[in-house]
């Protein structure tokens, strides 16, 4: 996969780095990769808001191609009716995709949804079982302790029993 060596960039860096001009031409670097080499500029977005979508970010910002940072939480959503039961990669189907990229971890959204949740499930299960010991070991003590004192009880009750019978023989 080629580096193209444009780059789309956000209103702030435009005014920050070019102000009064137009960005749209310019060459800047990235201060991470030196190799990249130098990127045209050859648009300009409005600045994006937050992720609570209160206010707008004054953060400078550049949108590069996907060869810049394939990252592997980066993919590609299709949403169908049902799964039919011989599912082809879109590449296979749409002319207009690059067919050098690669087609992998094919999944239904219940499948990565469930993936994303495995530890609260694990947790639940963790919780669950030391819970159930914690129980268990409570009720074998109570139990223990009953019998325990139940024991000293009798022992007692024997204890005044033979006191009775003693002080009615003198």
């Amino acid at each position: 996969m080629t580096r193209s060596q444009v780059a789309v960039v956000n209103q702030a860096m435009a005014k920050k780095f070019w102000p009064n001009e137009d960005a749209i031409g310019h060459r800047f670097q990235l201060l991470e990769d030196k190799t990249a080499g130098w990127l045209t500029v050859v648009g300009v977005t409005p600045d994006t808001g937050t992720r609570d979508g209160q206010r707008k970010s004054d953060r400078a910002c550049a949108y590069l191609s996907f060869a810049f940072g394939a990252f592997p939480n980066t993919g590609l959503t299709i949403r169908v009716a049902a799964i039919p039961p011989r599912f082809r990669p879109p590449r296979a189907s749409d002319p207009c995709l690059d067919p050098s990229l690669a087609v992998f971890q094919l999944s239904t959204m219940e499948a990565l949804r469930q993936r994303g949740y495995w530890q609260y499930f694990l947790f639940g299960w963790m919780f669950s079982l030391y819970g159930g010991i914690a129980l268990l070991l409570a009720s074998v003590g109570v139990y223990a302790r009953a019998l325990v004192l139940g024991r000293a009880a009798d022992a007692g009750d024997r204890r005044a029993g033979r006191a009775r019978a003693a002080a009615r023989t003198c």
